[in-house]
């Protein structure tokens, strides 16, 4: 039901049941008793939506007082007892859908109330009539908008359906796959150019998404065990898990469906959806890992435990393979002047010969790795462990003739496909991912290759955005060397990461380093650094990095990330920077307008804590494009970002905060475009 008809629905239940109310009153039957009832009863779902206020506002108080390790320690503590975690939390979710129906049930019935009493104030006129009216027509509308709307499954966006009669030695594998599963419904299998194999259905079928990659490394039996996990996921014993997680997926959207207006209604329901929402995260954590772990146990029951432990093996060389991707120099997707029609063929063939050069490192990887506290799938050891199929052991699986033809044919439908939908925005997209890096560069280069500061950071992007990899670890090694040790935090970013793409241990330290004089690093390098102790076992590594994590993020919480927004209530006072630092960075600012679009711009002093606060620059536009005002603030931002001051900085739009007037601050107003003329 979508919106239009949910409104028309509600209205027209609320002018139907105002009629009973009408007759009442046109019949005499009306009674003072009578009003004050439908009165008191109608007026209850303002109450209850004051009780759902507060009792989600409490909740979310609760859960906002915890700190970072506490909250950390609350959610492993479902990881590590997550079998019953499941179970529990299942229930939970259960019981809260059945009290969210029966509440449902209850507004209908007081909306219903408000309709009737609408109707026996009729004899008072329109005046008092309709506004009971609207508010019961308002509370219909809240009590149908928890009727999911049907929306038409989407899967596998930029897939290739292969049809079943083309294809039937896969279409073979995964019917018998499915069968094995007590899996009837019909499928479609999608293929998609990458590693990745999924499934989802809907109510008549299911989809099977197959990536080309991982079709072109796996033999039949392999794919076999491959789609029995997968429809293992799909199979009835996991329908009760699918509709909660269907339920959660309705609350979500029907917030960005409705918007603001779904937000006030949702007060109705406020701390029963943010309940739901929780359990199901706190579920959905626990279950993960042992979801895939059932689904593991079928492959090994119902296919080769060997075959299915070489899939598994297989597909999990990709982790490795696009992990040490980010130091490897490539020739860009981009260079050649038109699309390439068989890239897909170069990219499998890529990875093939990773694998048979990598192998042996990457097998000697995979009994160190630890389980991450984020991680949805066991580690490949874990899995080896539930086959219970040694990790040196070996399988050779079979390629038919048919299976091969298939495989080739989708390879080469997949590629003409890739082909034709990349053709017609290919060169807008080379002109900007390609050819203005490579002017960029070539530039650059011409002019002896100057080192700055505030630009070596968009070279080093430029240079990996062409496939230089080496040569953009090279200018980082440089920046290190020469830049002040506050303009280099970039580059201990940038050389940590390729260190830790090649197991470099190193590469840590660069990391910490980065994220402590600059919290913009802190998710992105927190994830490698995580990443990388897990992948490669390093236990003692770990533990520091997990102390750390919880300090640095505990101290982003608290006062970093305020440094990144300003709103009314802010402690924002004048501004006063070291001696000449202000007159240099307004004249870099004038030196990136080239076009004069800045009006004003203010300074401000944010104060965030008793030792903690942030110079904010807040820039006033007049005119411009998008594209142009973004690039003058992206090169200010540069330019304070590797200051070689130790110094907070913020930056913002004037546009972006309208809430907070910047220019009644006194002394904010640090340049004026029309105090210069």
């Amino acid at each position: 039901m979508n919106g239009k008809l949910r409104s028309i629905f509600a209205f027209a239940t609320a002018l139907i049941l105002l009629i009973p109310g009408a007759l009442i009153a046109a019949l005499g039957k009306g009674s003072d008793s009578w009003i004050a009832l439908l009165a008191v009863l109608s007026s209850l779902p303002l109450v209850l939506a004051l009780i759902q206020w507060l009792y989600a506002r409490r909740f979310a108080k609760r859960i906002q007082t915890m700190s970072v390790a506490e909250g950390q320690r609350f959610l492993l503590s479902h990881r590590d007892k997550a079998e019953e975690t499941e179970k529990k939390k299942l229930r939970e979710l259960q019981r809260l859908r059945c009290w969210t129906a029966l509440y449902t049930v209850l507004l209908w019935l007081l909306a219903a109330c408000a309709s009737v009493l609408s109707g026996v104030l009729y004899p008072y006129g329109t005046g008092v009539l309709l506004p009971f009216l609207a508010y019961a027509a308002l509370l219909f509308f809240a009590v149908y908008s928890r009727i999911p709307k049907h929306e038409p499954l989407i899967v596998g966006d930029g897939a290739y359906t292969l049809n079943s009669e083309a294809y039937p030695t896969l279409y073979a594998l995964a019917r018998k796959a499915a069968a094995e599963l007590g899996c009837s419904k019909d499928i479609t299998i999608l293929l998609t150019p990458d590693s990745n194999v999924g499934i989802t259905r809907d109510k008549q079928r299911f989809y099977l998404v197959l990536g080309i990659r991982a079709l072109h490394i796996l033999s039949e039996e392999e794919l076999y065990c491959i789609f029995l996990h997968e429809f293992s996921h799909a199979s009835d014993k996991n329908r009760a898990s699918e509709k909660i997680y269907a339920y959660r997926t309705h609350l979500h959207e029907q917030g960005e469906r409705l918007g603001r207006f779904a937000s006030f209604l949702s007060i109705l329901f406020l701390s029963l959806d943010a309940g739901y929402v929780f359990h199901h995260e706190l579920y959905r954590y626990a279950s993960a890992v042992i979801r895939e772990t059932d689904a593991d146990r079928d492959m090994a029951r119902l296919g080769d435990p060997r075959a299915a432990a070489s899939s598994l093996r297989k597909l999990h060389y990709d982790k490795y393979y696009e992990w040490e991707s980010g130091v490897k120099d490539e020739t860009p997707v981009y260079a050649p002047e038109t699309p390439a029609p068989d890239y897909l063929k170069k990219q499998i063939v890529a990875f093939q010969t990773a694998i048979a050069d990598r192998r042996s490192v990457w097998d000697a990887l995979i009994p160190k790795e630890i389980l991450s506290n984020s991680a949805t799938h066991p580690t490949l050891k874990m899995r080896l462990e539930t086959l219970k199929v040694s990790e040196d052991e070996t399988f050779e699986g079979s390629y038919s003739a048919s299976y091969i033809a298939e495989r080739d044919k989708a390879l080469e439908e997949l590629e003409h496909q890739v082909y034709e939908d990349v053709k017609a925005s290919y060169d807008a997209a080379r002109a900007e991912q390609y050819l203005a890096p490579l002017h960029r560069i070539t530039e650059w280069e011409a002019q002896g290759r100057p080192l700055s500061a505030e630009r070596y950071a968009d070279l080093v992007a430029d240079l990996k955005a062409l496939g230089r990899h080496t040569d953009a670890e090279a200018l980082c090694d440089r920046a290190l060397a020469e830049l002040h040790d506050f303009s280099t935090v970039h580059a201990h970013f940038m050389k940590g990461c390729a260190l830790l793409f090649r197991y470099d241990p190193q590469g840590m330290e660069h990391l910490y380093y980065a994220i402590e004089k600059n919290k913009n690093y802190l998710e992105e390098g927190l994830y490698y650094m995580g990443t990388f102790c897990c992948l490669t076992g390093r236990e003692q590594e770990l533990q520091a990095y997990r102390k750390f994590v919880t300090q640095m993020v505990q101290s982003n919480e608290d006062e970093n990330r305020l440094a990144n927004f300003l709103a009314r209530g802010d402690n924002l006072t004048k501004e006063t920077l070291p001696e000449g630092l202000l007159e240099e960075i307004l004249a870099f600012i004038h030196s990136v307008d080239e076009d004069d679009l800045i009006e004003n711009i203010y300074l401000v002093r944010k104060t965030i804590s008793e030792t903690f606060f942030t110079s904010a620059f807040v820039i006033h536009f007049y005119g411009g494009t998008d594209e142009k005002r973004e690039e003058v603030m992206h090169k200010i931002f540069r330019f304070l970002d590797s200051h070689p001051t130790d110094w907070q900085f913020s930056l913002f739009d004037y546009f972006e905060f309208p809430e907070v007037k910047i220019e009644k601050i006194p002394g904010s107003l640090v340049y004026s475009k029309s105090n210069q003329q």
